[in-house]
């Protein structure tokens, strides 16, 4: 009898063990598919814009610009050169490129990938402020590029704030409006 008796004891607590086990491993498949899903969402929300692409593309839109140097957000000295398209603090910044003519002339295009959207009003008076420079600057030492300057974009969209002064500025925003 003590046999028959330590013989269903010992099957309960393996069938426990297996439900709890069986329970367990079902609840935590359950638990990281949920998180991998979750993990996605995110990775898809974040997910940051080819910057290098990007560029390559909107300059390639208008083929009258002359040769243009750019800085990349990743480069090593992109955040001490961002403080020359923008007196605005560098750690909102998710990445971006500046790209500007190297001979001195005013075409320049810069897109700006921020953190947060709510601070895409300050980096748009920030940016205007920067072109405004420019056209004091360019009255002095060489006026036909004023107009340039004066007729430059300035949008934001969603996070991003771009800049575009360009004798075709009207294709290389087509080309940020598509990505």
């Amino acid at each position: 009898m003590k046999r028959i008796r330590s013989l269903i004891m010992l099957v309960l607590v393996l069938c426990l063990s297996l439900t709890m086990f069986v329970g367990c491993s079902k609840d935590e498949t359950k638990k990281e598919t949920d998180s991998e899903k979750k993990n996605e969402e995110e990775s898809k929300e974040t997910q940051l814009p080819d910057m290098k692409k990007l560029c390559e593309d909107m300059l390639a839109a208008d083929k009258s610009l002359p040769e243009m140097s750019v800085v990349y957000g990743s480069d090593e000295n992109g955040s001490d050169l961002f403080q020359y398209l923008a007196d605005f603090d560098v750690d909102k910044v998710e990445d971006f490129f500046f790209a500007y003519a190297t001979e001195g002339t005013a075409e320049e295009i810069a897109v700006v990938y921020l953190k947060d959207e709510d601070d895409t009003e300050d980096l748009e008076e920030a940016i205007e402020d920067h072109v405004e420079g420019r056209i004091i600057q360019f009255r002095t030492y060489d006026p036909s590029q004023v107009e340039r300057c004066e007729d430059a974009v300035i949008e934001a969209k969603d996070n991003y704030v771009i800049l575009i002064i360009a004798d075709e500025a009207k294709d290389v925003k087509a080309v940020f409006d598509e990505q």
